[in-house]
């Protein structure tokens, strides 16, 4: 499981429940677009992130793979 991520739109946290994908407080489904980026399925709208770090590699970013 990753560490949350803070949503700087909402003021709140993202949890990540697999590497592309995760969910809000509010049961929200969110898209990951890039490690700073994720767009909500529910309303379509972008959100900026404060990081979605995948470091079960041992580094801070997983899409570098």
């Amino acid at each position: 499981m990753t560490k949350p991520v803070f949503d700087f739109d909402d003021g709140r946290f993202l949890f990540p429940f697999s590497d592309t994908m995760g969910t809000d407080a509010d049961g929200h489904l969110l898209l990951r677009l890039s490690d700073c980026c994720a767009m909500n399925l529910d309303s379509g709208g972008l959100h900026l992130l404060s990081g979605w770090d995948d470091d079960r590699d041992g580094r801070d970013d997983g899409w570098d793979d």
